[in-house]
This record gives structure tokens, sequence and C-alpha cells, in this order.
């Protein structure tokens, strides 16, 4: 998948399922909740970073692994949620 360069093409990229814009806070940033099955380079769901540039930088080094998902967000080996959840074939 190609590196989504501005705020618009980070948000409109398919391995994104939501973001919060809290750069404007406190201590907050950019939040990106990576959409099902798509883990960040240190295996958890979200990337938090104060920067686009940082953002689509961190994006571009996600994965799919579903197992890795699964695990990281509570959700492994729960029958429900395997069957609610749409994930890509493996392989």
């Amino acid at each position: 998948m190609r590196k989504p360069r501005t705020y618009k093409q980070l948000r409109e990229d398919p391995r994104v399922s939501d973001w919060s814009d809290e750069r404007d806070m406190d201590e907050g940033g950019l939040w990106i909740y990576l959409a099902n099955g798509w883990v960040a380079d240190d295996g958890v769901s979200t990337i938090h970073e104060d920067t686009v540039k940082t953002c689509c930088d961190c994006l571009s080094w996600c994965r799919y692994d579903p197992e890795q998902w699964y695990a990281t967000t509570g959700q492994y080996g729960t029958d429900e949620v395997l069957n609610d959840v749409q994930l890509l074939p493996a392989g």
C-alpha cells in the first residue's frame, strides 16, 4: 500500500478505521485506530503521535496480522467476535 502523505489521505487509508485529532488539548496528539486485523510496528492496534508526518510513517510500517490483532485487542479466541469480524483470508 502507498504511504499517505496528508491528513486527508491518512483518514481515508483502508488500514484506518477511525481517528481522533486531539492536538489542541494538553498532551494530546493524533490518535489513529487501525482497522480489524492491522497492527502497528510495536504490535498494538492504535497509533498515537504528535504530527501527521509521524502518523503517516507509523502507518506505513503497519502489518496485517490477525493473530496479533486478536491478542492485542483482548478478543483472541472468542467465537462470537471471530464470527462478527471480517478479516482478509490468510496467506
